[in-house]
């Protein structure tokens, strides 16, 4: 017997399985490394449909909707995918961050089809007016030129992308009245996936509706999204979950500061640059913060400085001064120093 016969193991009987049984049992479990098992499991689940599927249980969100949201038309039925319990989610979502598979066109198409769902979900309890419903046909053009879209880079949504008008059904209002034109306004922001329904003045039929995706709360930033190499894919999806989901657990900022010491190291400015002007979300805070600086980023641009005028000395010393422990006077000084001597040469 060859021994590249010796070397091949049978089939267990979950690999012998077809593709479809694998499936459901995938889904019925959500044990994420079930496809790191084997190669045979991993073909039958390597399928952008699972993919889609997983993103969308996992990251949509609907304050005050309850499970009704998750429907058929936007998941497989109830009785194919398992029960998870809001810590399990939590674990779920980092899970499918880390994976290869998670990547940012699959995210906006997701968004995409979520942003429809909801729509099409709130339908029965809200009317987009006329004159804005030719707008619906248009969400998937925003997403082909997200560059025009709200980026919160502050950590706020601030101003939203598109607003639609809406009624209750039954009640279509003339229009004679601006200030009484319409029950509802719709929000939206597609580069963030959010949508916001609120009544309007004093129609409070069904208050406040809030829809989201991806919901990364409490998961972590995988560390895919914090290594080379850089691209404007990776940085954007670094952006679009960097204030939802944690970079960190406490203020040691151990991979806020191996990420930018990399970079440094590296002498990609570029993206340390980039870096620097994101806001994070930090486990032990409860808002998002301006990515944290410790000191060891500081003497990091010092030992791989440049002798004729670093850049990543001057951009540190001009935007994240305050950064440094007070009482490390020797850094400052050092810091000032390399400034003046590239000043000289």
């Amino acid at each position: 017997m060859s021994r590249e016969r010796l070397l091949v193991r049978p089939k267990s009987r979950l690999e012998k399985l077809p593709a479809e049984i694998i499936q459901e049992i995938f889904l019925r479990c959500l044990e994420i490394n079930l496809p790191r098992a084997s190669i045979y499991l991993a073909r039958a689940l390597s399928d952008p449909t699972i993919y889609t599927w997983l993103v969308r249980l996992a990251f949509a969100k609907a304050d005050g909707e309850g499970s009704t949201f998750l429907t058929e038309h936007f998941l497989p039925p109830c009785g194919v995918v398992g029960h998870i319990e809001p810590d399990e989610l939590k674990e779920l979502r980092t899970r499918i961050l880390e994976c290869r598979w998670c990547t940012l066109p699959l995210i906006r198409s997701c968004q995409l089809a979520f942003l429809n769902h909801v729509i099409e979900y709130k339908r029965p309890e809200i009317s987009i007016i006329p004159d804005d419903r030719p707008l619906l046909a248009g969400f998937a053009g925003w997403f082909d030129n997200l560059e025009s879209c709200n980026k919160a880079l502050n950590g706020q949504r601030g101003e939203n992308d598109l607003a639609l008008r809406a009624n209750r059904p039954g009640h279509e209002l003339d229009g004679s009245d601006s200030e009484s034109s319409h029950d509802y306004n719709v929000a939206i922001w597609f580069r963030l996936g959010i949508i916001e329904i609120h009544a309007v003045g004093n129609n409070q039929p069904c208050g406040k509706s809030y829809f989201e995706l991806p919901c990364c709360e409490s998961s972590s930033i995988p560390d895919k999204l914090l290594c080379p190499p850089w691209t404007d894919q990776k940085l954007e999806f670094l952006q679009l979950i960097s204030t939802r989901a944690f970079l960190d657990k406490d203020t040691e900022f151990r991979r806020a500061t191996r990420t930018l010491r990399r970079l440094i190291r590296d002498r990609d400015f570029a993206t340390f640059a980039r870096l620097l002007d994101l806001r994070v979300r930090i486990e032990c805070y409860g808002f998002p913060v301006i990515w944290p600086t410790s000191n060891v980023v500081f003497r990091a641009a010092l030992k791989y400085a440049d002798e004729h005028g670093d850049p990543f000395v001057r951009l540190l010393v001009e935007e994240r001064w305050e950064h440094i422990d007070p009482e490390d006077i020797l850094l400052k000084e050092k810091l000032l120093k390399s400034l003046l001597d590239s000043s000289h040469t």
